[in-house]
């Protein structure tokens, strides 16, 4: 009788605990799974990462756009920035006879609305065009210089949360403040704002003052803003 009892007992012993090692074996086994698809999780997203800094750094580099990278694409309203730079623009030459004594250009400032744009020089690729890079303007001479300063320029970007974004507006009199490496500044008072479908062939007039062209990229089409040198100031001292 005895012996049944303890037969009985380590029956229900062996019955009760297989469970709870299952349970466990299971729980160790779903942490693995868990781990590893951490692990390939993390590891394709740094491949992703390291794949996207390596083909921005393309584009910068070889002045390339390349699809479903936006640090380097196509300007869409590159025929005219060909127009407005003419026939003796500094596109792809020495600056020196454009940009005068007071410096390359170095940045715009929007003081209405506290906006500044970096800018650099354009980007002409000879199978797509102008090109600009995100959150960035780009600047090209039409004229050289005068009397020591600045030529006549033309500035283009695109429209972005990162630089002009779509609640910087420009309206006739608001002032653009072109500040050079130098930390000389160009006061530009805006003229004429062109909009829409009559912007796209737009023609500059010609000005007995130094001129800025802003051309525009925005989410409604192309803007584009003239303005004229009122004032040059020494921002450095």
């Amino acid at each position: 009788m005895r012996q049944h009892h303890s037969v009985a007992n380590q029956f229900d012993h062996q019955v009760t605990i297989k469970p709870a090692r299952l349970q466990s074996t299971t729980k160790t086994r779903l942490k693995k799974y868990r781990y590893a698809l951490t692990f390939v999780f993390f590891g394709m997203m740094s491949f992703v990462v390291s794949l996207n800094i390596y083909a921005s750094s393309y584009e910068l580099l070889f002045n390339r756009d390349l699809p479903f990278v936006s640090s380097l694409t196509q300007f869409n309203y590159g025929s005219l920035i060909s127009t407005l730079a003419g026939g003796d623009s500094s596109v792809g030459r020495p600056t020196a006879n454009f940009v005068g004594d007071n410096g390359e250009p170095k940045e715009i400032r929007l003081p209405e609305s506290g906006t500044k744009v970096a800018l650099v020089p354009a980007i002409l690729a000879s199978d797509m065009g102008f090109l600009v890079r995100a959150g960035t303007g780009h600047y090209l001479m039409t004229s050289q210089s005068r009397s020591g300063g600045l030529g006549d320029v033309v500035v283009y970007t695109k429209r972005d949360w990162r630089s002009l974004s779509n609640s910087a507006e420009i309206t006739v009199d608001d002032n653009i403040f072109l500040d050079t490496v130098k930390d000389w500044r160009y006061v530009y008072r805006v003229i004429e704002v062109v909009k829409g479908e009559q912007a796209e062939n737009y023609l500059a007039p010609t000005s007995a003052r130094g001129s800025m062209v802003m051309v525009v990229e925005g989410s409604n089409g192309l803007e584009v803003y003239r303005a004229e040198n009122i004032s040059l100031q020494n921002v450095g001292r």
